[in-house]
Order: C-alpha cells, then sequence, then structure tokens
C-alpha cells in the first residue's frame, strides 16, 4: 500500500532509491512488471531499487526501507487456481493462457482403437543453473546514450529498455559480452532495466550482479507441467488416437506462457504418426514466480510425457518400446499435429537404432543393484514460431591484408555461436579460420541478429553470413578489399487459432537418447552407467561443438531427471541455493557419454544443418525414466525420481 524510503534515502552514500512510480516509461517488460505497483503478486517480486556507493551501505538502506503491506489470499497451485471460487492473481479468473489442436476425428480414432491407455505424467520446475549469475553495468556518455554491458541472449532487448526509460531507441545501446551460460533464463529482459533506471536517475555509471539467491529469484524456472495423455491402439501398435490435456503452472505474470503452450501443444505427438489427435492446453496464474523459456522450450517437457506413454503402451501390448516406435514413426511428407507436412529428412528410426546398438553388452544385475536400459525418441523445432518470424543480418568484408571480418549482432551464451560464423565466412571464401575475426553484439553497431536462443543462431545467422560471403565471392575480383550484406528472413507461416493448424516452425531436428542405468533398490539410489545420444544435424559445422552440446545435454537431462527440481512451500523457494536445488557434479557424469553425429544434410541452416543445442537435452529424462521403469517393474510418473520416490514406489 506504500514505501516510506525517507531514511535510506538521507543515508550517507545513497545515491537514489527509486519505485514503480519512478519509472519515466513502461511500467512492464517482456511479460512482467519492472517494479511492483499496487500488488504485490509473489515472493521475489522486485518491489524497490537502490544505488549506494558500495554494497554494505545499499544492503543498511535497504533495511531502513518500511514497507506498508497487506496480506491477500493467494493461490500457488495450478489446479487450486483454476477451481471455481479461487483467489484471483489479476483480479477474475487464473487462465493466463490456453492453445488447442484438433488434428483429424478424434471420436473415430478411439473406435479404430482395440484397447485404450491412459496416463498422467507429471514434471516439476527446473531452475536453469547457468555458471554466470546476472551482472551488467551502465553508464550515460556525453552524447546522452545509455549503454548498458551485460551478459544476454538479445541485444534487441534495447528497445524495450528504451520504452521502460521513456526514450528513443536510438539513445539505448546493448553491449553483449561473451556469456557463461543462459539456457533461456537470460532471453527475457533481466537486469537490463533495472541498470537503466539507475543511471538515468543518477547519471553516474552503475553496477549490479546477482548473489546465486538473488539470481533464482530474478528470473523464472521452466514450467511445472501435468500432461495427461489417453491414446487409442490397435493390438499391432498402431496408435490410433491422443487425447491430451496439459496444465501448466505459469506464474503470476503471463511472461512466455501462450509460447510455453504452444511448444508443448504442438509437439504432443512426438516423432510419431497421429492421425487423430486433440491437445487442449492451458496455463494458470499462481502466486509464484512467473515461468520462463528452458532448454527445448515446451517441447521438452512434451518429450517426457509421450515417450513415457510410449513405453507404456508398449509394456500394455507385450511388445518392445523400440518396435512400438518403429511401426508409428513419422515418415518426410507426413504431417505432424498441427498439420505442417515434415519437407526435412526425418531419421529418427536411424536414431534410435544406432543409440540402442552403442549401449553394447548389457551389464548383469548384482544385488542389490538392478539394471537397466531405455530409450527416448524426439521431434524438437528449430528457429523462431512461423507465425512471428525473424531475420537476421550479417555483413562479411575482405580487409586490406586480405583478412575477413563478419559484423553481427549475435549473442555468443557458450553455445560457440561465434566461432560457427567465423567457420562458415573461411569456409565459403576459402581463408584459413584464423584469418576471420567477428565483431559482435553491439546493438548501436552491427547488424540485427534476434535472440541466441530456440536454437536459430546458427540457422538465422549462418546463413546470413553465408550469404554475405557468397556475394563478396561473386564479384568481379573477389579478393579485392570490400563488404557486402546479407539478411535472412524466415518463412512466414499462419496457424488456425481454434484448431492449431497450420505452418507451425520453419523446420525440426530428429534423432533419439538411449541409457543404461544401476538402481540400488535399498535406497533408491541411480546411477547413470551408458548415455547414448545419436541426432541428426543435418550439418555439423563445428563437430567438436555439436558433440559438446550432445555430452553437455546428457548431463543436463540427467539433473532434471534425478534431482533437479526448484521447490517452493506456500510460494517461497525451498531450494534458494545450489546447496538445496542439486545440479549433477563431474562424478555423476556416465561413464560413457557418447555423442553419435549423423549428417542428412537436409536442414535450412548453412549446408544443410539443423539445430542441436535444445534437440540434444529434450529425450534424455525421458530415457532414464524409462530406463528406472525397466530396472524396477513400476513407473514412477513425476519428475525429478529421487531415491524416496523410487523407494516408496517399491514398497507399493
Amino acid at each position: 500500500r506504500g514505501i516510506d524510503a525517507d531514511a535510506a534515502r538521507a543515508l550517507p552514500g545513497v545515491a537514489c532509491v527509486l519505485s514503480a512510480q519512478d519509472i519515466p516509461g513502461a511500467g512492464a517488460v517482456c511479460g512482467r512488471p519492472v517494479l511492483a505497483a499496487g500488488s504485490i503478486r509473489h515472493y521475489g517480486e522486485p518491489i524497490a531499487l537502490i544505488a549506494a556507493r558500495s554494497p554494505a551501505i545499499a544492503e543498511l538502506a535497504m533495511a531502513m526501507m518500511v514497507l506498508d503491506i497487506e496480506e491477500t489470499a493467494a493461490v500457488f497451485d495450478p489446479s487450486a487456481a483454476l477451481a471455481p471460487g479461487a483467489p484471483g492473481v489479476h483480479g477474475e479468473g487464473n487462465v493466463s493462457a490456453r492453445h488447442r489442436i484438433r488434428k483429424g476425428d478424434l471420436e473415430a480414432g478411439f473406435a479404430a482403437a482395440e484397447m485404450v491407455v491412459e496416463r498422467t505424467y507429471r514434471v516439476g520446475r527446473m531452475e536453469h543453473a547457468f555458471l554466470e549469475p546476472e551482472a551488467g553495468i551502465a553508464w550515460l556518455d556525453e552524447d546522452g546514450v545509455l549503454t548498458i554491458r551485460v551478459g544476454t541472449q538479445m541485444t534487441d532487448h534495447y528497445r524495450a529498455v528504451a520504452e521502460v526509460l521513456a526514450l528513443p531507441p536510438d539513445k539505448v545501446r546493448v553491449l553483449g559480452m561473451f556469456t557463461g551460460g543462459a539456457f533461456g533464463g537470460k532471453e527475457s529482459v533481466t537486469i537490463e532495466a533495472f541498470l537503466g533506471l539507475l543511471a538515468q536517475a543518477t547519471g553516474r555509471p552503475v553496477r549490479l550482479a546477482c548473489a546465486r539467491e538473488e539470481s533464482f529469484l530474478t528470473h523464472g524456472q521452466r514450467h511445472a507441467m501435468s500432461m495427461t495423455y489417453r491414446s487409442g491402439i490397435t493390438r499391432d501398435g498402431r496408435i490410433t488416437a491422443h487425447e491430451v490435456d496439459i496444465v501448466a503452472d505459469g506464474g503470476a505474470h503471463p511472461a512466455v506462457n501462450r509460447f510455453a503452450l504452444f511448444h508443448a501443444g504442438n509437439a504432443a505427438a512426438g516423432p510419431y504418426r497421429i492421425d487423430a489427435i486433440h491437445v487442449d492446453a492451458v496455463a494458470a496464474a499462481t502466486n509464484t514466480p512467473p515461468a520462463e523459456a528452458l532448454r527445448s522450450f515446451g517441447a521438452g517437457l512434451a518429450c517426457v510425457a509421450y515417450e513415457a506413454q510410449m513405453d507404456e503402451i508398449a509394456k500394455a501390448l507385450g511388445m518392445s518400446p523400440l518396435e512400438v516406435r518403429r511401426r508409428n514413426f513419422l515418415a518426410r511428407n507426413q504431417t505432424t499435429a498441427t498439420g505442417q507436412a515434415v519437407e526435412s529428412a526425418v531419421w529418427t528410426g536411424r536414431c534410435m537404432d544406432r543409440a540402442w546398438r552403442a549401449l553394447g553388452d548389457r551389464t548383469p544385475d548384482a544385488p542389490p543393484l538392478r539394471i537397466g536400459r531405455g530409450i527416448a525418441c524426439y521431434q524438437q523445432f528449430y528457429g523462431r514460431i512461423a507465425t512471428n518470424p525473424e531475420s537476421a543480418e550479417a555483413a562479411v568484408a575482405i580487409e586490406a591484408d586480405g583478412s575477413v571480418t563478419v559484423r553481427t549482432c549475435v549473442p555468443d551464451i557458450g553455445g560457440g555461436q561465434v566461432s560457427a560464423l567465423c567457420q562458415i565466412a573461411a569456409e565459403v571464401l576459402g581463408v584459413a579460420l584464423g584469418r576471420v575475426r567477428i565483431e559482435h553484439t553491439d546493438s548501436a553497431a552491427l547488424p540485427a541478429a534476434g535472440a541466441t536462443g530456440v536454437s536459430a543462431q546458427l540457422y538465422m545467422s549462418g546463413n546470413a553470413v553465408k550469404m554475405a560471403a557468397e556475394r563478396l565471392l561473386a564479384r568481379a575480383d573477389p579478393e579485392a578489399p570490400g563488404s557486402a550484406s546479407a539478411v535472412y528472413r524466415a518463412p512466414v507461416g499462419a496457424i488456425d487459432p481454434d484448431t492449431g493448424q497450420g505452418f507451425a516452425y520453419p523446420d525440426f531436428t530428429y534423432g533419439a537418447h538411449a541409457v543404461e542405468l544401476a538402481v540400488d533398490v535399498e535406497t533408491g539410489e541411480v546411477a547413470v552407467l551408458k548415455s547414448v545420444g545419436c541426432h541428426d544435424v543435418g550439418r555439423a559445422v563445428n563437430p567438436a561443438a555439436v558433440a559438446g552440446q550432445i555430452e553437455g545435454g546428457a548431463v543436463m537431462g540427467l539433473g532434471c531427471a534425478l534431482s533437479e527440481e526448484f521447490k517452493l512451500q506456500r510460494g517461497r523457494p525451498a531450494t534458494p541455493s545450489l546447496g538445496e536445488y542439486l545440479i549433477p557434479t563431474a562424478i555423476d557424469v556416465p561413464g560413457t557419454n557418447q555423442a553419435i553425429i549423423l549428417e542428412s544434410a537436409s536442414g535450412l541452416g548453412p549446408f544443410g544443418a539443423k539445430g542441436i543445442a535444445e534437440a540434444a537435452f529434450t529425450p534424455v529424462a525421458p530415457a532414464i525414466a524409462n530406463a528406472v521403469a525397466e530396472a524396477i517393474g513400476v513407473r514412477i510418473f513425476e519428475l525429478p525420481i529421487t531415491p524416496e520416490k523410487i523407494v516408496k514406489a517399491l514398497r507399493g
């Protein structure tokens, strides 16, 4: 109801204290308030900004702030939030977003079925846990331009920050840095608006760096999601119908909820031909931190469910899990759940067989250890939604000394984006890689490239660099100094909002992951012994980076499957730091962590490349879940699969 900051402002060393009423422009950014105004809707919601000469003074000033707060009824569970009479997070009703798919005749599909398998699968919140917490600096130059230097996935946020500051876009400049990981957690605006507001208010350089606990509160986690599958099947293993209900915890603000449902719903059929599929997906508003994108955004959550469902179908039929998959795989030119024909190669079966064979001889049981094996296949989009396509621009120059310069605003978040673009230019122009340099991630000086996310940069900016380099090569004197630029525009599509049918994505990556693991049936502990990812990457522009993505995705997927859950107790974090939120360490990495790279050269990226950064993670957790179920003979329907859940399941 009010903030008394007089004492804090009077403290020597305090430069300013800002609240929502001090924001000169837009009060919200990326679907979230910059600072709480009128209502605090979740624990950790920013209320005020303090700039001081030292962190100690800032902490003391914070303690001197007096808040007048009136408690109101809250709701923390998505099912409870959607129930009639639930407290409204934003007034009446708590539906934050919806998405639906209607493909084929569902009634006829179930009529053709000889058996129905219905199961519900749940995945808890997952934290990005990137190595580098949010950090940045901001300053005003002599021309009144606000420069923000920050770890980000998207320098284009200068426009959104300009709206908050009520400045023309050309008065805000974002300088990105080589960033220590992001996984989607730095795709929305994180601290850029805070830095800009404080630098604008004080006229002085400002530095802000989050501690890990602050980082956990500053960005949202991946959506917790419940997915119910009702599948019609024939005795010979053909799926005739899928009816899917999805409920996601969207948190206190809309943020990216509609995109999460779009991706999860569209991926609900997986890499399988399902002629009749209906999906109803809803995100509930709750008094919890807003959910955000995380690697394999939405589609990875769906994979957990549809791959468990494939094993449950195989179990009901008494059939091999591999054979059930093989009988239902989608083929090239067949249609996805949105009715989109797949135009690139669909090597799912080839990837599955290669990954499974690579596990080698089965490790024998050694009581109390039981050995289990699991497989999971996937369909993962790459590139932006076709209904909201992006473009990427790049310039390539041959300098007077014969060296090559690439210019583009691509952020490198640890995936080797910058080195791949240099490789593309070197390949086209026929120069040594050491003779290629790159200028990147400066919103004011370089061609716009969009976000480094949804495995889009190799595809988008890679094509732009390749096109620009080819234009240079086509000149009358290709070796003379000069430059060329190019813009790559993603294909445009349309989706029917009532049926979800249409052209949703530019293209898809396909592959499989296989694991062998040991479960201690006395303690419930799980050790992954062998992990093999096999993916059709189209073309491996940088094979070492591709292998790194596959191996890293395997470890991140292990955490998702067995230990990682951002827990909340009445909206407050019960896992507020890496001391409680358990990510895999070096000793958890499987002894065999193998990457098998297939190249169909059929992708839309340069030289036929497909996206792999997210795809490498997508099938790992479901493969582990399937392996645990095989080992102990009982399915655990909620991730992560902790020792406590295993022991409880074994005791019946």
